[in-house]
């Protein structure tokens, strides 16, 4: 990548996220590096979603069916950087991630993914030791998985332009396991790295959820995914 022309376009899925989206905008507009562009993908949100992204310079664009895989694919195809970073509306970044990630992905790899921290926001003082110690375990996990075809990437990831339209877009009949499917995809084109920086990740579905049925429900989606089961749950509620 030319230093001069490097830029990031920042792909956000969003529906009704307006207790949410401001914060991750915050620290996005906080970066050290500069040369990006925001493309919020919405789906008919009805709260504030859209004035706050576009008070916070962000790009609005209307998408017209519901899901994740659908936004960001509507974001592929608006988006002008050699960059792409999907991030999910409930991160929060830490200062100088950007560079960071720029920094690395010239060295030509196809993805880097940052070390997840907990975002203490409605998470009891008494759990949240617990779930600290949870992303410890997942880092560790992560770092190992990267060097692996099933690399353990999702909510914030920042991706080749180039070797995402090699890939193909995220699959919309997924609405748990697109992750795996489009990364493990990805990574068949180049390398995947583990950044120094970090990005503040939200247990809201979690806490929605419960930790064990929130685990169940995941684990069952990819197991189905993993052995081309046919998937029947979702949740629609909190994506």
């Amino acid at each position: 990548m030319n230093k001069k022309q490097v830029g990031i376009s920042v792909v956000i899925p969003t529906r009704n996220e307006e207790k949410y989206l401001g914060r991750l905008l915050n620290s996005i507009n906080r970066q050290t590096y500069t040369n990006f562009e925001v493309l919020v993908c919405d789906f008919n949100s009805s709260d504030k979603t859209r004035e706050i992204a576009k008070e916070k310079g962000a790009r609005v664009i209307g998408v017209r069916k519901r899901g994740q895989s659908h936004a960001r694919n509507v974001g592929i195809k608006n988006a002008k950087g050699d960059i792409i970073a999907f991030i999910d509306a409930d991160f929060v970044l830490s200062k100088g991630l950007f560079e960071d990630s720029v920094k690395k992905m010239r060295e030509g790899v196809a993805a880097a993914v940052p070390k997840f921290s907990l975002d203490t926001a409605g998470v009891p003082l008494s759990k949240q030791g617990f779930y600290s110690f949870c992303l410890k375990v997942d880092n560790l996990w992560k770092k190992i998985s990267l060097s692996t075809y099933n690399p353990r990437a999702y909510g914030c990831v920042f991706c080749s332009a180039k070797e995402v339209h090699n890939a193909g877009f995220f699959k919309e009949n997924l609405l748990v396991s697109e992750d795996p499917d489009f990364y493990n995809r990805l990574r068949r084109e180049g390398r995947f790295i583990l950044l120094r920086k970090s990005a503040k990740l939200s247990f809201r579905r979690i806490l929605k959820r419960g930790l064990l049925l929130s685990g169940y429900l995941y684990l069952k989606s990819d197991l189905k995914y993993y052995f081309k089961a046919k998937r029947t749950s979702a949740m629609p509620e909190v994506r």
